[in-house]
């Protein structure tokens, strides 16, 4: 495996069989997304009712915090896995995978550990109202998230994205099972000490999942063998902390600017909804990414641009189908669900829904400048976007409270999908008709919104809409046959164990 001019080992061409393998474990996330809307959907039912808007407003900005710090301490290590680790594995000696493995765990343990103080540090001193033990808990959620994330990512490199997707299901259920019995039983503080057993958990699970991989022996730190890794990953990591700040500083300006833990409570249970959908667009992109980067490295521009084109399509009307979810019946499932006392969350979702749509081009432009060896472009638009953030949410809180930053996070959502579409225009410029075309198909079905009445006849309207709006798609050839041929394969693959079989190609 030749080596670049920067030291860094080249990752090598994939076989055919890897794509079949992407496939298959997009069946499996796919899946995976009817489990965390199941858990994400028990979570809103019963922990913001059984807190109260005052005190989820504190749970909701400790989680927050949380994941800006494991953020600090991520180096880039999931691309350079993604990158690098399938050479390294198609070796006979695992030996060099092993000492890889190694050196990354022994440097995210210790960046984890340095977050964690730092996080224990900050909050004590900032947030003198919460309970300094919970705090503790949060902190040590932090080191443990950092390892969890680290063992995890090992799966993408071995091209079971699934196992790697498995991660966040996990966590969203055990939350479910240690937070609601720890508040119940210890309150705010018990709460906080859930989270600390569902991120411990997590983590015993990589590391069981990776046994065959590690060993303690292993764990050691090597900057000379390491560093060229490191620097292929630093512009990756800087563009994903500036995303995971952009993220998670919501919850912190509503509560520095508006001062309720109510307005923060409705802002985060608004974002978690978009985090759930966000989530799943970025691994369904990063399932793909290295049949992408096959085609490029191939040269086969033109199926690569047809490959771009179908994602942007899917992940697009998806979106469009969950934002007029939201416009047709979130003002009558929000209070329902969530109790009335957090009503204004249907209004907090409209514009984060309507983010989705920019994000379906963000992220797609994401997976082709990853693809093109790009990662200078991931920071600059990742920049802009917190920027533009910073500067437009202090006056829009200020004026609206929590709809404020969720409007600030739409429009520098947008900026962030401009810049990114313009950088790869040349690369994606079937996908940007087809979301041009898609987002335009859509907003014919918006005088529907004139019709709203009660709840039957909003369930009906949808029901209008999802037949039209799929039909016109299938008319355009937006969708076509082979698509939704394509996406019923990968659901019924799914029926096999991921990474089995030809996962090595």
């Amino acid at each position: 495996m030749a080596d670049q001019r920067d030291g860094t080992p080249r990752p090598p061409v994939v076989t055919g069989s890897h794509g079949r393998v992407a496939l298959r474990n997009a069946g499996f996330l796919l899946i995976q997304r009817g489990g965390l809307i199941a858990a994400g959907f028990l979570f809103a039912t019963v922990v913001p009712r059984l807190m109260g808007p005052e005190l989820y407003g504190r749970y909701s900005l400790v989680l927050s915090l949380t994941t800006l710090f494991v953020a600090s301490s991520a180096l880039g290590f999931t691309e350079v896995v993604g990158r690098h680790v399938p050479g390294l594995r198609a070796k006979p000696d695992p030996s060099d995978l092993r000492r890889l493995f190694g050196n990354l765990i022994t440097l995210r343990l210790a960046s984890s550990a340095l977050a964690a103080c730092a996080y224990l540090a900050i909050t004590i001193l900032w947030l003198r109202e919460l309970d300094p033990v919970a705090l503790g808990a949060a902190a040590g959620a932090v080191l443990a998230r950092g390892l969890s994330q680290c063992v995890f990512s090992f799966f993408l490199g071995m091209n079971q994205a699934a196992r790697w997707g498995a991660a966040e299901l996990m966590t969203r259920w055990l939350l479910l099972v240690f937070v609601i019995p720890g508040f119940m039983l210890g309150g705010f503080r018990g709460a906080c000490v859930g989270l600390l057993l569902t991120e411990l958990a997590v983590a015993a699970v990589g590391l069981w999942w990776n046994r065959g991989h590690l060993s303690w022996g292993w764990l050691r730190l090597d900057l000379g063998y390491v560093t060229p890794y490191l620097r292929f990953g630093a512009g990756f990591f800087g563009g994903t902390l500036l995303s995971i700040a952009f993220h998670g500083s919501g919850e912190v300006l509503v509560r520095a600017i508006s001062r309720d833990y109510a307005q923060v409570s409705y802002f985060g249970l608004a974002n978690g909804v978009f985090l759930t959908a966000v989530a799943a667009m970025q691994q369904l992109s990063m399932a793909f990414a290295a049949p992408l980067v096959t085609l490029h490295e191939r040269g086969e521009g033109e199926t690569l641009g047809h490959g771009v084109r179908r994602l942007v399509s899917w992940l697009t009307s998806g979106s469009m189908m969950i934002v007029f979810g939201v416009l047709l019946l979130g003002m009558d499932l929000v209070p329902p669900i969530l109790g009335p006392f957090y009503a204004p969350v249907a209004t907090n979702l409209i514009p984060m829904t309507l983010m989705l749509l920019v994000v379906s081009l963000s992220s797609t432009a994401g997976v082709v400048v990853l693809t093109h060896d790009r990662p200078g472009v991931a920071l600059v638009g990742a920049g802009i976007r917190l920027l533009a953030f910073g500067a437009l949410a202090p006056w829009l809180i200020g004026r609206w409270a929590s709809l404020g930053a969720c409007v600030a996070m739409l429009l520098a959502s947008t900026l962030h999908a401009a810049y990114l579409g313009w950088q790869v225009r040349a690369a994606i410029s079937r996908a940007l008709r087809a979301w041009v075309t898609t987002v335009g198909l859509g907003a014919l079905f918006l005088p529907l919104l004139l019709l709203r009445g009660a709840g039957p006849v909003n369930a009906a309207l949808y029901v209008v809409f999802l037949g039209g709006y799929f039909g016109v798609l299938m008319r355009a050839r937006i969708i076509t046959g082979d698509d939704i041929r394509g996406a019923w394969t990968a659901v019924t693959q799914a029926g096999r164990r991921p990474g089995a079989g030809d996962d090595r190609a």
